[in-house]
């Protein structure tokens, strides 16, 4: 199953918060968008962060998820080093079926250029453009 389906699965099961806005950086880039689904990931009952799932259009589960825009927004609870965000997001990304050494490597030095230390209230929002890839955004400030 795709990365984009089980995310959208498990964001849409537990919806029910109130969403904040996007930042300003991300609603010119991506007009249109609105929360379709949220949730909280907690780890042995600490709360790590709050997601929020926005999509330009309705979501259906059956579609694949990379032919449509898509932003995912953390808001962090807790203090997460850089490091440790890349390396849960490739452990993730292996749990969900992605197997390719190459690729998985290739990401790993991606992310691990663009994701910093966060701290209990700051925010990255992962946006996904067909065609093009993702973008991340720390805040308002493009990360890469």
């Amino acid at each position: 199953m795709a990365v984009g389906r089980w995310i959208a699965i498990a964001l849409l099961a537990s919806a029910g918060q109130a969403a904040a806005a996007l930042p300003a950086t991300v609603q010119a880039e991506l007009p249109g968008l609105r929360a379709v689904g949220s949730g909280a990931m907690r780890w042995f009952g600490f709360k790590l962060y709050d997601a929020t799932l926005w999509r330009g259009a309705a979501l259906a589960l059956d579609e694949a998820p990379y032919g449509q825009t898509f932003a995912l927004e953390l808001n962090y609870a807790r203090s997460i080093s850089g490091e440790q965000l890349v390396k849960t997001s490739i452990e993730e990304m292996q749990r969900l079926g992605w197997r390719d050494p190459a690729r998985l490597s290739r990401w790993q030095q991606q992310l691990a250029t663009v994701f910093p230390d966060v701290q209990s209230g700051d925010r990255i929002t992962g946006l996904y453009l067909p065609g093009q890839g993702a973008r991340f955004y720390f805040g308002e400030r493009l990360l890469g």
